[in-house]
């Protein structure tokens, strides 16, 4: 075949399979075949195509049974195409009928969640490990628009093509020259200036036309606001999913859709499954049932209906066994408890906001309405009046903010700041030192309050304003310390926000510091004391589902940093802190360092009731059989035994240097390397 006269039609479906072997391949024989084996596929997938668009509940792209066809004659010449991109997909392949328990099962695979919610079929992958993918949706172009995945951040990225054909031409647009002789030459574009034409005038023509569809058959925009539960139906949130929640509908767009879910599956598909695992039940009931009576749409969307309406039911029982998929009841009501803490109050139907919002202190929050705000202005009243009448109204904050900023062109830079920088990540440390000017004291108390506001949310939420932790500890008065006081009674263990909390409590000036820092060192027991009662109730089978003593050391625990500095700056707290640590003494390495810093106060104050304690936890490595000669500790666990032995040598003396002799022969020495630092310790006990 020579080089195809390209018009903007052949661009919108119809000669697929001549674009493809012209572009794809370079030998005329190579391409006569492809074209041959497509000829003989024609016509055999319009029933694969009937039974798709019955279990998905749109008709199939017309672009998409085209390249159906060609897809043996592309695998049977594969070697001799550039792999550019690796056809691999199969958008007409498709669960056969099942029952609803194994369609919801099917949901925790991401290439059928997407297709469920965003209309997009897998299509292949290119060597860097990106994607690309058809959209199966309804187009008033009538073609299969191609939409490239970013594989780093696991996102559509800006590039896309409007139909398969525009895709080919688009990503395989040069070949080899071949001269009379059948020998190679340099490669060239295969476009010829017609062909060029008439892709930029499909691409202008295509631009337009598409602009014409309705928003819920745009994959882009149901991909951003069905992200956020991609991975909920397996039981693991995908990547910061409580960030995504931010663009999720709320529950009144759900009100204006609902005439649209009889006909539109990702529509009546979402819904379902949002309302199910945001916990709005009646709603979901309720779409289940405009569902059940949609002949329109599809049978997996059926089957998913009738899959959630068993759960409901089951879920309403206080006993008995409750399953989706591969969710059991502890599962689903998890996921339920951590959605409804990152969501917004607008995404759950009206009769369970207030359940949301008085656990979370938004009941007693004194507001102020925007419009209420707005006449106080034009009443003359000072907008920094109102954020100390109002504390703890962050809305309200941001509006006298901005009205101050109209008004001081200085002032609105700093503003302007605050509001993008507060959404970063925890380690930010604006303002950075370059910037003093940005401490302005009029942001005290609005960013004080936006900070404590945060803490309701998971820290990958934007709500929960992690990039204003460090921000704190620069202010370093009333308001901050209240925030970061608040954050040390709320925060897990292993949220990044709290690392820099302590931080900030560590180079405090405020006369409360000492105070809220012990706080911070005994919130730790308190959470270990879960992790304990936890351990003893739950069986062996059952210990990963909870926080316990096993699985607290695979997490970061930041409130470890408190626990240190308290020992370490000998706060009156110190000896009851290491007094709680030793308790734990036969899991040390949940301690980290703090172990050694509890014994180094044992030492320090002469507390002579863990004296044996600690001349067996010395004398017990030298019961360790080490052979390998590079054996060596690591370094806490190094640390907590050079603590131990300054402490003997304090607690008693004669002992640690008859100990001493035994520690160090020969077949030890490799262990204890680099044992000079507890030789020190020991030659204490000579002085």
């Amino acid at each position: 075949m020579n080089n195809p006269i390209l018009t903007r039609n052949d661009l919108l479906g119809g000669r697929l399979a001549e674009i493809m072997s012209y572009y794809m391949l370079h030998q005329n024989a190579d391409r006569k075949d492809f074209l041959d084996i497509v000829q003989r596929q024609k016509g055999h997938f319009h029933d694969n195509a009937k039974e798709t668009t019955a279990l998905f509940g749109h008709p199939v792209p017309d672009e998409v049974i085209e390249l159906t066809e060609c897809l043996e004659a592309y695998h049977r010449h594969s070697d001799a195409i550039s792999d550019t991109w690796a056809l691999e997909g199969e958008p007409l392949g498709h669960p056969q009928i099942i029952p609803p328990k194994v369609i919801a099962a099917s949901l925790s695979d991401f290439e059928m969640i997407l297709r469920l919610l965003t209309g997009m079929a897998m299509l292949g992958e290119d060597p860097s490990g990106d994607a690309c993918f058809v959209n199966m949706l309804p187009s008033p172009l009538r073609t299969a628009r191609v939409i490239i995945f970013d594989h780093e951040c696991g996102e559509p990225s800006e590039e896309e093509y409007y139909s398969i054909a525009d895709f080919i031409v688009n990503r395989w647009p040069e070949g080899p020259h071949i001269s009379e002789s059948g020998e190679e030459e340099e490669w060239v574009c295969k476009h010829s200036d017609a062909a060029l034409h008439a892709i930029d005038d499909f691409n202008a023509f295509a631009e337009a036309e598409i602009k014409q569809r309705p928003y819920y058959h745009d994959p882009r925009q149901l991909f951003t606001r069905t992200e956020w539960m991609h991975g909920h139906p397996s039981g693991e949130p995908t990547y910061a999913f409580a960030a995504k929640m931010d663009k999720a509908p709320a529950f009144d767009v759900y009100e204006q859709e609902k005439p649209l879910l009889a006909q539109e599956p990702v529509l009546a598909t979402y819904w379902m499954l949002a309302h199910f695992f945001l916990g709005n039940h009646s709603a979901c009931r309720e779409t289940i049932d405009l569902v059940k009576h949609a002949c329109a749409l599809g049978a997996i969307t059926q089957a998913i209906a009738a899959a959630l309406s068993e759960t409901l039911a089951a879920l309403e029982q206080k006993t008995g066994s409750v399953r989706f998929g591969s969710l059991n009841r502890k599962k689903i009501n998890h996921l339920i408890a951590q959605t409804q803490a990152n969501c917004a109050p607008e995404q759950l139907e009206p009769s369970l906001r207030a359940t949301l919002l008085k656990p979370k202190g938004e009941t007693q929050t004194k507001r102020l309405t925007p419009k209420a705000f707005q006449e106080q202005i034009e009443k003359g009243a000072d907008p920094l009046a109102l954020i100390a009448e109002y504390p703890d109204d962050v809305a309200m904050h941001d509006l006298a903010l901005k009205a101050i900023a109209a008004k001081d062109e200085s002032f609105a830079k700093i503003v302007k700041a605050y509001f993008s920088e507060r959404t970063d990540y925890a380690h930010n440390e604006w303002p950075y030192s370059w910037l003093p000017d940005m401490l302005d004291s009029r942001l005290s108390l609005p960013i004080a309050a936006a900070f404590r506001s945060g803490l309701k949310f998971d820290v990958e939420n934007k709500k929960a304003y992690p990039g204003i932790t460090l921000t704190l500890g620069k202010y370093d008065d009333d308001n901050a310390l209240s925030a970061l006081e608040a954050a040390v009674l709320q925060l897990r263990p292993e949220d990044d926000r709290l690392e820099y909390v302590v931080q900030c409590l560590h180079s405090s000036k405020h006369p409360r510091r000492n105070e809220v820092l012990q706080k911070a060192a005994w919130r730790l027991f308190d959470i270990l004391e879960v992790a304990r009662k936890n351990e003893e109730a739950l069986s062996q089978k059952r210990k990963k589902e909870g926080l316990t003593l096993s699985n607290m050391s695979d997490i970061e625990n930041h409130y470890l940093a408190a626990v240190h500095w308290v020992l370490k700056e000998r706060m009156p707290a110190a000896e009851q802190i290491a007094e709680k640590i030793l308790g734990f003494r036969d899991l040390p390495t949940l301690f980290k360092r703090a172990f050694g810093d509890a014994l180094q106060v044992v030492g320090d104050l002469g507390l002579q009731q863990h004296t044996g304690f600690i001349a067996d936890y010395v004398t017990r490595i030298t019961h360790l059989d080490v052979d390998d000669a590079n054996s060596f500790l690591r370094e806490f666990t190094l640390v907590r035994y050079t603590e131990a032995v300054i402490a003997w040598t304090k607690l008693d003396p004669n002992a640690a240097i008859q100990a001493a002799k035994s520690l160090f022969e020969k077949n030890h020495r490799p262990l204890l390397r680099p044992g000079y630092q507890i030789r020190a310790a020991l030659s204490l006990a000579e002085r």
